[in-house]
């Protein structure tokens, strides 16, 4: 193999990654767009006082809700300040 062909075979194996690093970045972008927007009604949906689950699996009621804050008693007298956004459901009494 001459010096030539490693540097075109070298070329186009960069641009083979290079393509395939960005269709990795694109789908990672509109897969978070599409949970996004998914979780977006959810959100808007929230009330003092519904109980809820965590995407961790914590449950508990809210107790104050702003808009980027939720403060839920997950038992007798405790209580947790959590991100708004990670509230993963609206848990039917």
């Amino acid at each position: 193999m001459t010096l030539e062909n490693f540097i075109n075979v070298s070329i186009f194996v960069a641009i083979d990654l290079a393509i395939v690093y960005v269709a990795y970045l694109i789908m990672g972008f509109l897969r978070m767009r599409k949970q996004k927007n998914e979780f977006a009604p959810l959100h808007e949906q929230l009330k003092v006082g519904q109980s809820v689950m965590l995407v961790s699996g914590i449950h508990g009621k809210i107790k104050t809700l702003n808009e980027d804050v939720a403060t839920l008693e997950i038992a007798d007298k405790v209580v947790i300040k959590v991100s708004r956004f990670a509230i993963h459901s609206i848990n039917e009494v």
